[in-house]
């Protein structure tokens, strides 16, 4: 079960065409070590050793910035900054990096509230990215169902690195990280590459076949166009009762993902209300 085979090559393939940003991409067993093994590449890579996060979010059990960092993190240097605040991450980041390796952003914040990023923040931070040779990572765990090419090609913004997770297994323990040949250059081996990854299950074949079932067979565009509509209708419609009920209810998200917010209390009731209407 821990071989190399023939179908992590095909599952390689449909996710390298899936999202244009993606060169070569790697295996992993959830979008948590998918996140932790992009971070370690990019201080590889840049030489550098400081990382710009952002508040409110979540990239696995051990990359959580909820309320502050977690003690359970691990101990990169972080930057913790507001998220769509570009001019935060410009006087961090400075004329020269800084010091600082990658910046690693959810385009949409999953466990934060489904708060999406604002037009241009993303855009800025590629530019500034750019300018500084700082390497630009998006975690699209949650958010590669929002299009085809996840939401990257909904936003129309090209990382370098890009971290994905079990829903391209359908549901299955599967995670990956893929981009830029000349950045995941460094585990080839044969090209001079000094980096090596373990893990035994990394590329396991009901993983890797799920994978390819998914991606060739489930998860058309058509599909993922019809997901994502049927989300957008039903956030409309709960944006239009919770106003005209005058309820201080409030629904954030994009396409598929939302999320509901109330007072506390107020939210509890309706949480165990929905409960009750089965």
């Amino acid at each position: 079960m821990g071989a190399t085979h023939t179908v992590e090559i095909e599952a390689a393939r449909l996710v390298a065409a899936r999202f244009p940003s993606i060169e070569q991409v790697r295996f992993t067993n959830s979008g948590t070590e998918a996140n932790l093994m992009a971070l370690g590449l990019a201080l590889h890579h840049t030489g550098r050793s400081r990382i710009v996060v952002f508040e409110r979010g979540y990239h696995g059990g051990v990359l959580s910035f909820d309320h502050g960092p977690s003690p359970l993190n691990v101990p990169h240097d972080f930057i913790v900054l507001p998220f769509n605040d570009i001019e935060s991450v410009r006087a961090a980041v400075g004329i020269d990096g800084s010091g600082i390796a990658c910046v690693l952003v959810e385009l949409m914040q999953g466990a934060g509230g489904c708060t999406p990023a604002d037009d241009g923040f993303l855009h800025d931070l590629r530019e500034l990215c750019d300018k500084t040779e700082t390497l630009l990572i998006f975690d699209e765990v949650m958010t590669s169902r929002l299009s085809p090419g996840g939401a990257q090609e909904l936003f129309g913004v090209m990382p370098d690195i890009t971290t994905l997770g079990k829903y391209l297994a359908g549901g299955l323990t599967f995670g990956a990280f893929g981009g830029r040949a000349d950045i995941f250059a460094a585990f080839d081996l044969s090209a001079g590459g000094v980096l090596s990854q373990a893990g035994t299950f990394n590329n396991n074949i009901l993983s890797m076949r799920a994978v390819v079932a998914t991606i060739d067979e489930v998860l058309t565009p058509e599909l993922i166009a019809t997901v994502n509509e049927r989300g957008e209708r039903l956030r409309d419609g709960l944006t239009r009762i919770f106003s005209e009920n005058e309820r201080p209810f409030d629904v954030t998200g994009v396409g598929s993902l939302m999320a509901i917010h109330a007072p506390e209390a107020e939210l509890e009731l309706f949480f165990h209300a929905m409960l009750d209407k089965g």
